[in-house]
């Protein structure tokens, strides 16, 4: 496939990115998604990315260093281009019905579903009164006195968004129309976990550490 710098719709394989700065998600990605495989030819680009307790730079060498391990569908990042690049995401789309572990406060996360939706139709009644606002890359959501959704964001595959909420939730799901159940495995995926699971595909974040007495277990 291939795509243009230009809006491309409701294609959610079609990822164009800008100069300097954008918060998005990875709505495909490959069995090995690490940024060289995902962005191939125009990974030297790429200048430096976070997400929730991961990080990449690119040194003077073009040496890619961090903590980061693969891209991951679950995550929103922030991404730092060198120049305007357009990718087709080449790998397994994200489920649908992919499983969120929300904790207080701001969460970094993208949106399983395929197609643009607005905020309030794509949380359920629910968990709805637990979210605070939602914030992508120069668009906003959030709510006034009365609890009335209100700003310019909407909720689109190939962003990224930093989502506020008032409590822990666990197995969050967007409000989606689901017709086929995905089969992927959820546990603890991260390689210095006591609880590691070799089988898992997605983070469920659970993962346990070997801490100090009295240290708190991370939560990303």
């Amino acid at each position: 496939g291939a795509c243009s710098h230009e809006w491309a719709g409701d294609n959610p394989a079609c990822l164009s990115l800008d100069t300097g700065n954008n918060l998005v998600s990875f709505y495909a990605l490959p069995n090995e998604a690490t940024v060289e495989s995902v962005f191939g030819q125009e990974a030297s680009k790429v200048q430096w990315f976070f997400a929730e307790g991961v990080a990449g730079y690119r040194m003077s060498d073009g040496t890619l260093v961090g903590n980061y391990r693969a891209l991951e569908p679950w995550r929103g990042y922030w991404v730092n281009m060198e120049s305007d690049v357009d990718l087709y995401l080449d790998g397994t789309p994200r489920p649908v019905d992919l499983m969120y572990q929300l904790h207080e406060g701001i969460n970094m996360v993208s949106f399983s579903g395929p197609n643009t939706m607005s905020v309030p139709d794509g949380i359920p009644d629910m968990y709805e009164p637990e979210f605070v606002q939602v914030i992508g890359a120069s668009v906003i959501a959030t709510k006034n006195d009365e609890g009335e959704w209100i700003g310019n964001a909407q909720l689109q595959p190939w962003r990224g968004y930093e989502v506020e909420v008032t409590q822990d939730i666990d197995d969050f799901m967007y409000d989606l129309q689901v017709f086929t159940p995905s089969d992927v495995l959820y546990g603890c995926t991260h390689p210095q976990a006591t609880n590691l699971d070799p089988m898992a595909e997605i983070d469920d974040g659970n993962c346990l550490f070997d801490v100090p007495a009295g240290w708190k277990q991370p939560k990303w």
